[in-house]
């Protein structure tokens, strides 16, 4: 598990946060029990330039070559019980050729929402923190939040065979 501080500023992620509720919004609009579905709380960001920078970080600071299958902004909306006790692993990830993850946190004005392992790692959520670590092996999940939305970038992530 690898988690990197201060990695984007709040001015940097602001636009990631606008996309996912202006989404969200409109889902809503449409259905209010939308948030029981994953695509009314998550956007593709896959092609966005912000996966080419966080690459870049976690490339330089744990020399691995990475392969990103997929990016996500996702909104928890407060005071909704999406299972957050529950410790999961991503077997495979969303398509079944990821290995690893990362969270990329766009907002802290919440209580709770820690980041939990099965080995007792906690991570408080702080804006511009990304986390990196093994999603098959590492049994993980978010504890209760409180207050306001929470906001993240998800990434599922494979490794490339060598350095190119």
């Amino acid at each position: 598990m690898f988690i990197f501080t201060d990695v984007f500023s709040r001015d940097q992620l602001s636009t990631y946060v606008e996309k996912i509720r202006e989404h969200y919004q409109k889902a809503v609009t449409l259905d209010p029990k939308c948030w029981e579905q994953w695509s009314s709380r998550t956007v593709d960001i896959t092609k966005d330039p912000i996966v080419d920078e966080v690459i870049a970080v976690i490339e330089s600071k744990i020399k691995i070559k990475l392969i990103c299958h997929q990016a996500q902004i996702q909104i928890w909306p407060q005071g909704v019980n999406l299972c957050f006790h529950k410790l999961e692993q991503d077997i495979k990830g969303r398509n079944r050729t990821s290995l690893y993850n990362s969270l990329l946190y766009l907002n802290q004005d919440f209580r709770g929402g820690e980041f939990v392992t099965e080995q007792g790692i906690k991570i408080e959520p702080r804006t511009g923190t990304l986390t990196f670590f093994n999603g098959n092996d590492v049994m993980h999940g978010v504890s209760p939040f409180y207050g306001n939305d929470s906001y993240t970038i998800i990434f599922w992530w494979s490794r490339q065979s060598s350095w190119t």
